[in-house]
């Protein structure tokens, strides 16, 4: 990835190793799970990586740009 390129996904999406910044969390029909990543620090513009993978986390509402590593 260049400077400046914007790849947006899901955090779902992210391999472990891969760093990104949230940019919107949530959509109208899933709130519960919209709140729960907020509690967990999932604001926008926040920085991420991941450092390990679960199943259980369904994350496919949240916005991620990645950042180049």
């Amino acid at each position: 990835m260049t400077a400046g390129e914007d790849m947006t996904g899901t955090l779902a999406a992210l391999r472990v190793g891969e760093r990104a910044t949230v940019r919107s969390i949530g959509e109208a029909d899933d709130a519960l799970g919209a709140r729960r990543l907020l509690e967990l620090g999932f604001v926008p513009d926040a920085e991420v990586e991941v450092d390990r993978k679960s199943t259980r986390l369904n994350s496919s509402h949240s916005s991620v740009s990645r950042m180049p590593s």
